[in-house]
């Protein structure tokens, strides 16, 4: 590839404001040095004060080329991909101790989050796991770690007390977990990983998908309960009831989970005793991501040193032949404070 452009445009505002300093450093110059200026022609200096102020637009001008990076030509590189971000999304509101699921739900998905874990540790690349909670409100219960013993102690306690505050917050967690996954050198999307058993009638679809189209991640779902359902526990024996004083009785919301698998590109699993369905979300993650997981990188053939190498040879030069204005633009790029000559500088000179 030949193709000459600057990786650096974004700097044009920036360079437009160093030229505009720069001559005005160079008019500023020319009443600071005049007496210079007298000197340097007395003893013969060749060097009239518009070839010096040429000489230092053209220093300014060499600078600001190299500000903005030139580049001529570019290789592309294939490098293998970065390992995944997992974030785990547990509902552990009242109706995940229902016991359609034995012991229950909750125990359920504890039980399918370690089998997850063990099928996680063995891939190739060990990827980083995060833990949010919600109920009534979200809470990250851990951040994102490939310490996977850490992640199954906390797991392993996971409890309904964890939140007070009862319902089923899940846009929240949602939003919770984009925050934990975020990652400025991020090649692939997050995947998310729901076990619920759905009922969030607050939800809204179109919440969630947008959500994921401002900020592109995968969510997969494992749902939890099933159709017959079962009733909530209150404690002491006793089951929540409705306002009529019936007891309640929760079911998992199979389309509900199936709508949030599918807008956030994702896959749908209903909770089984075995480990099938975690085997076949690996596996699903891992053919989905296999092409996505390699990107080609461009490396582009930079000269930015050769416009820094030339005016600070200029630079130089000018120092050592006392050329004035160029001498001046030095002294305002590099100078804290301002410079004055004195009578001594102008005896050396003679």
């Amino acid at each position: 590839m030949s193709n000459f452009s600057f990786l650096q445009l974004s700097y044009v505002a920036y360079a437009l404001a160093f030229m505009a300093f720069g001559f005005s450093s160079i008019y500023w110059g020319r009443k600071l040095y005049r007496e210079r200026m007298t000197l340097l022609r007395a003893s013969g200096s060749s060097y009239t004060q518009w070839q010096s102020a040429i000489l230092s637009a053209f220093v300014l001008f060499l600078l600001i080329i190299a500000l903005l990076r030139p580049t001529l030509g570019f290789q592309e590189v294939r490098v293998e991909g970065q390992s995944l971000k997992h974030v785990f999304i547990i509902d552990i509101s009242r109706s995940m101790l229902a016991a359609d699921q034995k012991p229950n739900r909750l125990q359920q998905v504890k039980r399918k989050i370690l089998q997850l874990l063990d099928q996680l540790e063995r891939q190739e690349k060990q990827h980083a796991v995060g833990l949010v909670i919600f109920s009534g409100s979200a809470h990250a219960y851990l951040p994102s770690t490939k310490d996977y013993e850490v992640v199954r102690t906390m797991v392993r306690a996971l409890d309904n007390s964890l939140i007070a505050q009862q319902g089923s917050a899940l846009k929240n967690a949602l939003a919770l977990a984009l925050r934990l996954s975020q990652a400025e050198d991020a090649i692939l999307p997050p995947q998310f990983i729901l076990f619920s058993d759905g009922e969030d009638k607050s939800l809204s679809l179109d919440d969630v998908r947008s959500m994921h189209e401002s900020s592109q991640f995968n969510l997969h779902v494992f749902g939890f309960g099933t159709s017959k359902g079962a009733p909530i526990p209150a404690g002491d024996g006793r089951f929540v009831k409705d306002s009529n004083d019936n007891i309640v009785i929760t079911k998992q919301d199979v389309p509900q989970l199936k709508n949030l698998a599918k807008i956030g590109n994702g896959f749908y699993f209903n909770s089984r005793l075995d480990n099938s369905d975690v085997l076949a979300l690996i596996q699903r993650i891992n053919q989905s991501q296999s092409q996505a997981s390699e990107q080609t990188l461009r490396t582009y053939n930079e000269y930015f040193f050769y416009p820094l190498f030339f005016a600070l040879l200029i630079i130089t030069v000018a120092v050592w032949f006392r050329i004035p204005h160029v001498v001046f633009l030095l002294i305002f790029l590099v100078a804290s404070k301002k410079s004055y000559a004195d009578e001594t500088d102008y005896s050396a000179a003679q």
